[in-house]
Formats: C-alpha cells, sequence, structure tokens
C-alpha cells in the first residue's frame, strides 16, 4: 500500500486573482478539453502549460513528441489578462505563476516530510508526470534536496506501476479495547476469514476473465493494527502482536512528536487484513543509446527564463540520444516524447546505468 497526498497542481491548473488581489493558481483545472489557452481548442484562462510555454520550457512545435501544436500568441493574451490585473507584464506574470504553484508543492512535500519527521534533505525527489521535471529543480532546492530524479518514461510512470504491482483486497474490522485487555484470538480469527473471502473474490474475478484461481495460492495476508494512546491521535502500526504493537506505537510517537510515555495505556482502535496476490514482475530491458558523446544528442538550442537571470540561450538535447553516463550541464532542456525535463543554470544532469537523469547542482 501506497500513502499518496494529493495536490491541485497539474498543467491545466488555473491561474486567477483572489479578492484581496493576490495570485492563485489552482485548484480549478481547465482540463484536457477545452485544455489551456494554448492548446487552441477554445480555452482562454491562462494555466501553468500557458506560464510554462512562454518561459520557453517547452516546444510548441514538438509538444507530446510533435503531436500537438502550442499556440504561444494565444498562451500569451491569457497570461497577459493576469498580469494587466497584478500590473506585471506577461513574462512576470508568468513566472508567478510558475512560483506560486511550485510553493503549494513544496508545501505538499513538506506535509508528507518535515511534519511526519522525516527531513526531506536526506532523501532524492523522484519526479513523474508530463509537468514533474519541468519543475523538479525548482522544488528540490526550495526543500533543500541534493538530487532530482527523472526516470526514464515519468510520463507514462505512474500507469507502469498500476499494471505492475499486486492486487490486494483490504479487509478491517473495529476492534476498541485497552492493549492490557485485548481479544488476540478474536482479532486473529478475523483475518483468517479475510483471507478466505478475498481468495473467494480473487478466484471469481480471473474465472470472469477466464483465468484459474489455482494460482492464487501464491498469495499471502499481511495483518496490521491501527493503536493510539488514550486521547491522542491514531498511528497506524507494522504488523506484530501485542507487545511488538505497542513498543512499535511507543517508537513512532518518539520518532514523530520527540517523546513517548511507555507508562500511558494504549488502545487498539481497528484489525486490519490485506489480502495480497503479487503479480509477475516486469523484466525491464536496459535502454539502447547512442554511443556518440553529448553533441550528438543537442538538437537546438532556444532561450528560457531563470530567475533572476531572465531569459538566456539555453541548449535543447533529445533524450533519447543522450550515452548512458553522460552529463548535461545547465541550462539546458531535455526534450522526450512523454515530458519535458529543465536543468537550471548551476546545475548538471547525469544520465546513469539505467537511464535516469540524476540532476544536481554542480560544485
Amino acid at each position: 500500500m501506497v500513502d499518496v497526498n494529493t495536490v491541485g497542481a497539474g498543467g491545466g491548473s488555473i491561474a486567477w486573482i483572489d479578492g484581496a488581489g493576490g495570485l492563485r493558481v489552482g485548484p480549478r483545472s481547465a482540463g484536457a478539453d477545452p485544455g489551456p489557452a494554448c492548446y487552441g481548442r477554445g480555452g482562454e484562462q491562462a494555466t501553468v502549460t500557458d506560464a510554462n510555454l512562454l518561459l520557453g520550457y517547452l516546444n510548441p512545435e514538438r509538444f507530446a513528441g510533435g503531436l500537438m501544436t502550442l499556440e504561444t500568441a494565444a498562451a500569451a493574451r491569457a497570461v497577459a489578462a493576469v498580469g494587466d490585473r497584478l500590473g506585471l507584464d506577461a513574462t512576470a506574470a508568468a513566472a508567478g505563476i510558475i512560483r506560486v504553484i511550485n510553493a503549494r508543492m513544496a508545501d505538499q512535500i513538506r506535509l508528507v516530510t518535515i511534519k511526519r519527521g522525516y527531513d526531506p534533505r536526506e532523501f532524492a525527489l523522484v519526479v513523474l508526470g508530463g509537468a514533474g521535471p519541468v519543475h523538479g529543480v525548482a522544488l528540490a532546492e526550495e526543500m533543500g534536496m541534493a538530487e532530482v530524479i527523472v526516470p526514464e518514461a515519468p510520463g507514462v510512470l505512474a500507469a507502469f506501476g498500476l499494471l505492475a504491482a499486486a492486487i490486494e483486497h483490504q479487509h478491517a474490522r473495529t476492534l476498541p479495547g485497552r492493549a492490557d485487555a485485548i481479544d488476540l484470538d478474536g482479532g486473529e480469527r478475523m483475518p483468517r476469514r479475510a483471507r478466505r473471502r478475498g481468495s473467494r473474490a480473487h478466484g471469481r474475478g480471473r474465472r470472469a476473465r477466464g483465468g484459474r484461481a489455482g494460482g492464487l495460492l501464491g498469495g499471502h495476508a499481511l495483518r496490521r493494527a491501527s493503536v493510539r494512546a488514550r486521547g491522542a491521535r491514531d498511528a497506524p502500526l507494522a504488523p506484530g502482536r501485542i507487545a511488538e504493537a505497542v513498543r512499535g506505537f511507543h517508537a513512532a510517537h518518539e520518532r514523530v512528536y520527540g517523546y513517548a510515555r511507555a507508562e500511558q495505556p494504549v488502545e487498539f482502535v481497528n484489525y486490519r487484513a490485506v489480502h495480497r496476490y503479487p503479480l509477475p514482475e516486469p523484466r525491464l530491458r536496459p535502454p539502447a543509446r547512442s554511443e556518440g558523446g553529448v553533441g550528438a544528442a543537442r538538437v537546438g538550442e532556444r532561450r528560457a527564463y531563470f530567475a533572476p537571470g531572465g531569459f538566456v540561450a539555453t541548449s535543447i538535447y533529445d533524450r533519447a540520444r543522450l550515452p548512458l553516463g553522460s552529463r548535461v550541464p545547465g541550462p539546458a532542456i531535455v526534450e522526450q516524447a512523454d515530458t519535458t525535463t529543465v536543468i537550471p543554470p548551476g546545475y548538471a544532469a547525469a544520465v546513469d546505468p539505467s537511464g535516469n537523469l540524476r540532476i544536481r547542482r554542480t560544485p
């Protein structure tokens, strides 16, 4: 199971002015239809994609691998309308839109790191989706994170994960009571029943698709308990019986809040069983790469905006042509069919043996 927090911060997020005259971006979105103004499908409101286009990050002639041509003039009109209300020109308004949306995403990163007791500076930022690599370095810089990792195909990484993830059925039962008086045997019977029901459910689903249920014997059940200190908020714990669960709770409380009261009574809240059937692991082939140097992957140059210096000449690279082990110094933009990676001045990207782009600040 993956704990996911979301924020309305996609490329279609609409820029607007609130009642106090402040610039806001999202959660309203232009979606795919009509989409951003630059799509030329009737959208007139400025979006994050329009701002990225005006700042030179996106290639208007080869957006989405050349499947779309973006209308720069339409994006300029939409962003300028926002700028007029702020007393800014179109470029300054576009830069402001990007700063606001980056700040919203950075707040979400803080929600899943600092507020849970983790220091983001100890982690690398993995970006995915069509727009993630455009904003990744700016987000990492704001969070003090040292490295950004752009996978081989970030635009379809989430879909790939869904196809490769194990099938799971979850079953939960409320099981209130103090840890020193809980009926663990009663709680143990629930996941066994859930496991049988999960197996039958999987079997019905597979037979409906013409498969067999026999392979379900490879599945297994995971058990988790949620407990709390009396009067405190719930805290999920790793699998284990009562003593291990209580110790795990106090350890988690110590890590998140900086203290623990082992003498305080502990309550069980619920008991959850997860029946998990792993699918065959995909076998990934190393990406085929050109044997030429980085120069062979350079396909042109355009001006892109990087604060505080403004627009600067920026090299454009075709990711499919970048050799493994090569290094791309910023300012640079790496284009591919499903995304665009922005490498600001003062940063460089290295292509690792798996084909990932690993972006770090240069010494």
